[in-house]
């Protein structure tokens, strides 16, 4: 048995992601910068959401504002895994665990002075239903199918066995899906519960939580770890951009995760804000509906990603800020590759194969963009012009997420821009290659031997091994055209210059416990 207090998982690539501030220093004067020394006093902070949240369930979750709340602040999992890249897992609601020599069984020893929001004692029986919970929730099954079974021998013992290796284990079992509800709560709330969370976080809902409406998390008084410096957290809804940022420079709110580029230099300008940056792993990319005409023809894939400027695409609607992809996974993943090419333009390549393809006079198409992200209509609209240089008349059609989810589980679309973000690889690959499985949203492309390299992959436990298994997928993907890589755009977050601590973990994780205010 190997036992361990803090695991160190070996990644050929590592990343701790640490926000980068650019802005000017803080002012005492002005009506914004007043509005927040009232605050700094109070110790709370207001953080703008850009939609309204859905849910406040981390094993129902789907949408990234519903799961702003909840990371690092209602709920705790049983270690720390935080953005599912890091170097480190460290423990959380287990202090200690220990993995057999075979890989397939973790006994977590868990503490004992841990209290839910409701005030009943945590447990292994919470700790047990709430796994099995995230193995039986469609939105986490996915992630969780590794596991056999669930033991809890005693009240702070937590055994869980596996049907198979799973490399990323402890880091699933960190992440959102991961989480530890209280088993009584769940029961007693129901299909409500959702609305109703109860968890060992830092930060309990205080009042009601409605969707649409304003809601606030405070400072749970039994919480077992250090007291968080801001005592109260309030979430208030503004899905317009431009009025979240007027909201923010007058200090209405504090906080606003997802800050567009458009509105950075705003923000950046702004002597009481300051804006944070960081790498990402959001994925940019254009995918084929590859079960129907024309783009079953990868003659026609590959045409149109010589047609395509990524160069004036970034531009364009980004401002360049983040970088240029070759595959979707980034130089801080596992299995990153500079051997494929970053840029393949090339129009006049892009021509011959539309003749070779027997469509040099063009066709007409239409490409789906989800309105969520505003940016995506830019990509969309240079690439209308891009790919009329190749007779390509392409039509863009808008529609809310899960419209658009609904329309690529269904096949029943030509092309779409896709966004993705998940830093973990194995995730990340199976979103867009899988063919089965419920994490997969273009199920219009089968390929078996993929399939088998995914599965391998997650169970080789050699980091190196398991590296070259994933770079061997993204060029066999590359080699159909699956996709085409366009760019990973930057995290950006604007805050009001007092709070400080902030860092920007990626996934839609905020622990505000790790802010501090200063007036």
């Amino acid at each position: 048995m190997r036992k361990n207090k803090k695991t160190t998982i070996l990644l050929v690539c590592l990343a701790m992601l640490v926000s980068g501030c650019a802005g000017k220093p803080a002012s005492t004067e002005g009506t914004a910068s007043e509005k927040t020394g009232d605050k700094a006093a109070q110790k709370q902070v207001t953080i703008a959401l850009l939609s309204q949240q859905t849910s406040l369930d981390p094993h129902t979750t789907i949408d990234g504002t519903s799961m702003i709340a909840q990371g690092g602040n209602i709920y705790n999992t049983l270690v720390d895994s935080k953005d599912e890249v890091s170097s480190e897992i460290l423990p959380e609601l287990a202090t200690e665990w220990s993995v057999s020599d075979d890989n397939l069984v973790y006994t977590f020893k868990l503490r004992d002075d841990v209290l839910f929001h409701n005030g009943d004692k945590f447990t292994s029986a919470d700790a047990k239903f709430s796994v099995e919970r995230a193995m039986s929730e469609p939105v986490t099954a996915s992630s969780f199918s590794m596991i056999d079974h669930v033991e809890a021998p005693d009240d702070t013992t937590l055994v869980i066995t596996c049907k198979y290796i799973q490399a990323n284990f402890l880091q699933v079992i960190g992440s959102l899906g991961g989480s530890i509800v209280s088993e009584k709560a769940v029961i007693e709330a129901g299909d409500n519960y959702k609305f109703h969370p109860i968890g060992t976080g830092p930060y309990k809902l205080e009042g009601e939580c409605i969707p649409g409406q304003p809601f606030s998390l405070a400072a749970f008084d039994g919480y077992w770890g250090e007291q968080p410096q801001i005592q109260k957290i309030n979430f208030k809804i503004l899905p317009d951009a431009s009025t979240a940022v007027i909201a923010l420079q007058k200090g209405e709110v504090d906080f606003m995760p997802d800050l567009s580029v458009a509105d950075m230099s705003i923000v950046d300008g702004d002597e009481n804000l300051v804006v944070h940056q960081a790498p990402s792993f959001s994925f940019v990319h254009l995918t084929f509906n590859k079960s129907k005409p024309p783009f079953d023809n990868q003659k026609v894939r590959e045409a149109i990603a010589k047609a395509v400027n990524k160069n004036d695409i970034i531009a364009a609607s980004y401002d360049n800020a983040g970088a240029l992809a070759n595959a979707p996974l980034n130089s801080l993943q596992l299995g990153y590759t500079e051997d494929l090419p970053f840029d393949t333009y090339d129009l006049e390549g892009a021509k011959k194969l539309m003749e070779e393809a027997g469509y040099q006079d063009g066709f007409t198409t239409t490409v789906l963009v989800r309105t969520d992200k505003a940016f995506l209509m830019k990509v969309a609209q240079v690439l209308q012009a891009q790919l009329a240089e190749i007779g390509i008349d392409l039509q863009i059609e808008q529609m809310e997420k899960a419209t658009w989810i609904e329309y690529l589980g269904n096949c029943d679309f030509d092309m779409t821009i896709g966004y993705l973000n998940w830093p973990s690889v194995d995730k990340m690959l199976s979103f867009l290659y899988k063919s089965d499985g419920d994490q997969n949203y273009d199920r219009c492309f089968n390929d078996p031997v993929i399939d088998e390299m995914l599965i391998k992959a997650t169970q080789t436990m050699d980091t190196k091994e398991r590296g070259q298994i994933y770079t061997d997928i993204i060029k066999r993907a590359d080699e159909s055209m699956v996709v085409v890589p366009l760019f990973f755009p930057a995290e950006i977050v604007g805050a009001n210059a007092h709070i400080k601590g902030v860092t920007i973990y990626n996934n839609c994780y905020f622990p505000v416990k790790e802010w501090t205010l200063e007036e």
